[in-house]
C-alpha cells in the first residue's frame, strides 16, 4: 500500500510538473508573440514612415527641394538659399534614430541634458521629445563666434550650469562641431564639476574644419561640408536661425566674410 501511494504521489508531482512546463511554454509562445508584434508595430509606425520619408526625400530633384525649402522661409530670406544640404524630413528621421541610441546607452543613468545656446535649440527640443529615459535639462552659453561665418577661436562663458552636475551623467547637445576648439573647453571645464561622464552629441560634424583633434563626438548625425550652412538652430548674425531645414546662404549674402 505504501508503494502505491509513493507511485501516486510520484505520478501526481510529474503531472504538475508537465502541467508547468506546458504553462511556461504557453507564455513564452505568448511572450514571444507579443515580442512579435511589438516589433511589426514598430516597423510599421516609426521605421517604414521614417524610411519612406527619407525615400521621398532624396527622390526630390534639387530645384524641388530648394522650392520646398524657400517656400517655408520668410520671403526676406527665402531667396538667399541658394541650396539644401538636408530637408526637414531628413533630420527629423536622424534625430529619432540618436535619440534612441542615446536612450539605449543612458539606460538606468541619472542623465543632465546641456544644450549650448542659441544654436541647439532646435534640435534639443525635438532630440528629448524622442527620448524614452527620464532627464534633466540645463543650458551653457559660451561665445566664440562674432557676428560674421568663421569662429573667433575665443571662449567666453556667458551662462554656467544651474544644475549642479556632480555624480551625474551630462549629455553636450550642440547643432554643429567644427574646429573644436569650444567643445574641448567646455568639456574640460564641466569635468571639473565631479560628473560621472560628459559626452557630446551634435547634428552636424564639420570634420574638415577639426583643429583639436582629441575632441571625441560620441553622437552624431551627419559628417557637414565645409560651407556656411544655417537653419535649425544655425544662423548668419542671428538670422535663419529657427528654419526647418538646413541650408547653404548665397555667397553674397556674406560677401567679403567669408
Amino acid at each position: 500500500g505504501g508503494d502505491g501511494a509513493r507511485h501516486e504521489r510520484l505520478r501526481a508531482r510529474e503531472a504538475s510538473e508537465r502541467a508547468a512546463a506546458e504553462r511556461r511554454d504557453a507564455m513564452d509562445l505568448e511572450l514571444e508573440q507579443g515580442l512579435r508584434e511589438v516589433a511589426a508595430l514598430i516597423q510599421r509606425k516609426v521605421i517604414e514612415p521614417a524610411k519612406q520619408r527619407q525615400g521621398e526625400s532624396a527622390g526630390e530633384s534639387d530645384e524641388i527641394r530648394l522650392q520646398n525649402a524657400r517656400a517655408s522661409c520668410p520671403q526676406a530670406w527665402a531667396n538667399n538659399i541658394e541650396k539644401v544640404i538636408f530637408s526637414e524630413a531628413e533630420i527629423q528621421s536622424k534625430v529619432k534614430e540618436l535619440a534612441y541610441q542615446i536612450s539605449k546607452d543612458y539606460q538606468g543613468k541619472e542623465v543632465i541634458v546641456v544644450g549650448i545656446l542659441t544654436g541647439a535649440i532646435c534640435f534639443m527640443t525635438d532630440l528629448l521629445k524622442n527620448f524614452l529615459i527620464p532627464y534633466k535639462i540645463d543650458f551653457m552659453s559660451i561665445s566664440s563666434y562674432g557676428s560674421g561665418t568663421t569662429s573667433s577661436g575665443v571662449v567666453k562663458l556667458k551662462k554656467d550650469l544651474s544644475h549642479d552636475p556632480s555624480g551625474k551623467h551630462v549629455l553636450i547637445v550642440e547643432d554643429l562641431v567644427d574646429t573644436g576648439n569650444t567643445l574641448k573647453w567646455l568639456k574640460n571645464y564641466i569635468m571639473t564639476k565631479d560628473c560621472a561622464s560628459v559626452r557630446l552629441c551634435t547634428l552636424l560634424d564639420k570634420k574638415e574644419r577639426r583643429t583639436q583633434t582629441d575632441v571625441t563626438v560620441d553622437y552624431s548625425g551627419y559628417v557637414c561640408p565645409n560651407e556656411f550652412v544655417v537653419g535649425y538652430g544655425m544662423d548668419y548674425a542671428e538670422d535663419y536661425r529657427c528654419l526647418p531645414f538646413i541650408g547653404v546662404l548665397k555667397p553674397e549674402v556674406y560677401s567679403g566674410e567669408h
